[in-house]
């Protein structure tokens, strides 16, 4: 997709900085966490990671390798500082 699609995508989109919930942490542990049978000590890579909730929520588990890739080069402004290594922008 052409960089002009990603331009008005953030504006419409109004990007916040992920938060974590007891919800979100939740709703994350039933569908994905418990189903996968997921521990702390497996690998994640999420691609479209938008603005890191999942990989906030690795983090909040104990999650040692995990990684977050995103074509949207303006949600590098949003994700936490403390998953910030652990994202990219890059065209998969």
């Amino acid at each position: 997709m052409s960089d002009d699609f990603y331009s008005s995508y953030s504006t419409y989109k109004n990007y916040q900085p992920a938060t974590l919930r007891h919800k979100d942490i939740n709703r994350f542990d039933a569908e994905i966490w418990e189903p996968a049978a997921f521990t702390s000590g497996m690998s994640c890579l999420e691609l479209g990671a938008g603005t890191g909730q999942f990989l906030k929520y690795l983090s909040y588990k104990g999650a040692q390798n995990f990684y977050g890739i995103d074509h949207d080069s303006d949600l590098r402004a949003v994700i936490p500082p403390e998953i910030s290594d652990r994202f990219e922008c890059a065209d998969v």
